[in-house]
């Protein structure tokens, strides 16, 4: 097949350029002398639907409820979605500070399974907890023990019992055998007691203490999703896959919970499967208990695995909600008398420490203006407020400036909305240091094992932190055209990459296998912008950011790129790209506006570009790579393989199998091993011009290149 082993990642980063240049801002009541040379008034623009747009929900709901069932409508898209687009444009082009960018986040990463995973970790229950968050915990005696999850529930049905789950208390007289690294019991015949505490029961510490005389243990029940279905046996053949519940013998030591320490596992569980389900925040934070989710596993009495068709329950696990009431059964580290520590499951999420993250070249331009009297071009022009202070990181006074550029509806009239039921979206993590950040200068280095490159923390760091690799923009690519290439190419069904297929399964919140709207390619939106007191070079720039080809003509003569903007949701599928036309600019230096004078003639805020440089700095060097990004032909040939990063090739497409894009990140990582390494291919950088990478043949994943 042609080129079916290669795929071009949907997004990619231009480059920060440097420390943003910032200056005192044009203000808002100029005098006499400053009206002269500032502009007010209103630009029109239009912009023309070159793929499907994907609608806000709001917005389809509002088109819908002002006519009849099916019949044309009137779309209004807010004037603050299409700023948002064209200011993160403008912020590229004149070298702007990164407003999106968050400097306190720290991204959160599932634990290697190591050897040393549970080294100084320890069972703990939760005895006290203050609106969802704990502050005491009881600790665990001794090794914790594992027991089969099959062989528990056969007892609790022998003894004619609810199915086991985190929080039972135990009493069991077997021997554990040795496993690997831990001591397991993988049949148990001497099951002597269940207790089921109650909410007194596990707020009390007299119980516990009780509980630890009679030399009792608590059980964990754990998530099965990340555990292998089978195994292979001593034999050759293949067998049923195991799961193990931990117990931990109760003690009487106690422990304080800092505030921090809560918190910091809260911020962990962010992103969380559970977390992302409908109403349970809410369920954990009314409630004053625990939330608990059905566990499937092979059922022993049957020889029946339950992963899939008719489910038999074979334990229930405590839901992962970043709330932890008592009676809650945790992972705990600590020194001295606090809890240092906090998780879930052996092999959870660790939260990268505060200062592991990004610095390097374009840290500067990277963090949102601070100071309302120096202000970058883009906050300048569209208006900033002090994030630092908003995030709660900084005293002081809360700053900000109004802009100067206020964007109506962009309105189109007479639009048959189509219904689609949208496939999955996940939120975009920075933390995926192979995709955000530059390349590791030291990756060749002595690394700890279980250290991986694709993390924010890697050893590879030590010599000093890598940069983040820019601003994203998204390729554009029609996910129509590309699923008739591909229809023909492999003479089946496919549908296109923003349609869910069979196997997505539909998650609730967000925009996860919902049914959503579009507007039809070829839709046309109309939109007045209004300018009022704003210099030169603010003018000429938010134009050059509505319509870059009039700045990348400037830098460029001979450029005839075809740039597109995108608007609406859904970028990663290649919706909303729309292409613009500024149709109308009338703007009047100060009073001409109100006596009657001709508005300024449009050739005055041609792109200057040795004007713009005056005051923005690094201008041709930025506008040379957004062109790239926003070139609507930039990937050529290569506009039918945008996809993340897919598990087989695209003879696959549309499967399971193709979009198992975790297996490309899992084999990628540059994780250490005690042998060979696995590979490391973090994303392309985008100039000279958008190129292929080939990957070599890897565990798990066929040969192919990417962006």
């Amino acid at each position: 097949m042609a080129r079916g082993d290669r795929f071009v990642n949907p997004f990619t980063f231009v480059p920060l350029s440097g420390t943003s240049a910032r200056s005192a801002p044009p203000g808002h009541a100029p005098n006499h002398a400053e009206a002269a040379t500032r502009y007010s008034g209103h630009l029109t623009v239009t912009w023309t639907c070159e793929t499907p747009l994907l609608l806000p929900a709001e917005v389809a709901r509002e088109a819908r409820r002002n006519g009849p069932p099916g019949a044309p409508a009137t779309v209004r898209l807010p004037g603050s979605s299409v700023k948002g687009a064209v200011r993160s444009v403008h912020e590229a082009m004149f070298n702007g500070c990164l407003r999106v960018f968050d400097p306190t986040f720290r991204p959160a990463y599932r634990d290697s399974l190591a050897p040393d995973l549970l080294e100084s970790w320890r069972l703990a229950v939760v005895t006290a907890a203050r609106d969802g968050r704990p502050t005491k915990v009881r600790v665990c005696e001794g090794e914790p023990v594992w027991i089969e999850a099959t062989g528990l529930l056969a007892e609790y049905q022998r003894r004619e019992r609810s199915i086991p789950m985190t929080g039972d208390v135990i009493t069991y007289g077997d021997r554990p055998e040795e496993g690997v690294n831990r001591k397991e019991i993988r049949s148990l015949l001497a099951l002597e007691q269940v207790m089921i505490p109650n909410r007194d029961d596990v707020a009390s510490e007299t119980w516990w203490d009780d509980r630890a005389q009679e030399r009792a243990s608590v059980v964990l029940v754990t998530d099965t999703a990340a555990r292998r279905d089978f195994r292979k046996l001593p034999d050759g053949r293949r067998g049923r896959g195991r799961a193990y519940w931990a117990t931990g013998r109760i003690g009487r030591e106690t422990l304080d919970v800092p505030d921090d320490v809560a918190a910091g596992y809260a911020y962990a569980c962010a992103g969380a499967r559970d977390v992302t389900s409908a109403k349970t925040e809410e369920q954990a934070k009314a409630c004053g208990e625990n939330v608990f989710a059905e566990v499937q596993w092979w059922d022993n009495t049957t020889g029946r695995y339950f992963r899939g068709g008719n489910r038999t329950v074979v334990a229930r696990r405590m839901k992962v909600t970043g709330y932890l009431h008592p009676g809650a059964v945790v992972w705990i580290r600590s020194s001295g008398t606090e809890v240092t520590a906090i998780k879930v499951s052996s092999a959870w999420r660790t939260v990268v420490q505060p200062g592991a993250g990004v610095k390097g070249r374009g840290w500067q331009a990277a963090t949102g203006c601070a100071d309302r009297d120096r202000l970058c071009p883009s906050c300048a022009t569209f208006g900033m407020v002090d994030s630092e202070a908003d995030r709660g990181t900084r005293q002081g006074s809360h700053q900000a400036y109004g802009g100067h550029v206020r964007f109506g509806e962009a309105i189109a009239e007479q639009v048959r909305l189509q219904d689609i039921t949208l496939a999955p979206l996940g939120t975009p993590s920075p933390g995926a240091a192979g995709m955000y950040l530059q390349a590791a200068k030291s990756a060749g280095g002595p690394r700890g094992r279980g250290d991986m490159l694709s993390r924010w923390d890697s050893d590879a760091d030590n010599a000093g932190r890598r940069g983040i690799r820019g601003r994203k923009f998204y390729w554009h690519s029609d996910p129509d055209e590309q699923a008739r290439h591909w229809r023909e190419q492999t003479d089946r069904p496919v549908q296109p990459r923003y349609q869910a297929r069979p196997h997505h399964q539909a998650r609730t919140g967000g925009m996860r296998g919902e049914t959503r709207q579009l507007v039809r390619a070829g839709t046309t939106f109309t939109q007045r912008i209004t300018v009022d007191a704003l210099d030169w070079v603010g003018v000429a720039t938010l134009i050059s950011a509505l319509d870059p080809s009039r700045a990348i003509r400037a830098v460029q003569p001979e450029s005839n790129r075809a740039i597109a903007h995108h608007l609406g949701g859904g970028k990663p599928f290649g919706l909303g790209t729309v292409t613009p036309a500024i149709t109308e600019i009338s703007l009047w230096r100060g009073a001409d506006r109100y006596t009657g004078g001709a508005p300024v003639p449009v050739a005055e805020f041609a792109a200057d570009i040795p004007r713009i440089e005056a005051r923005c700095s690094d201008v041709r060097s930025n506008i040379g790579q957004v062109a790239i990004a926003l070139d609507r032909a930039a990937l050529g040939e290569d506009r039918h393989l945008v996809w993340y990063p897919p598990k087989g090739t695209w003879a696959d497409v549309g499967t399971q199998r193709f979009d198992e894009s975790y297996e490309f990140f899992r084999e990628y990582s540059g994780e250490q091993l005690a042998g060979p390494n696995r590979p490391f291919f973090p994303l392309p950088p985008l100039s000279p011009a958008p190129g292929s990478q080939r990957l070599p043949n890897a565990t798990g994943l066929r040969e192919r290149d990417r962006r």
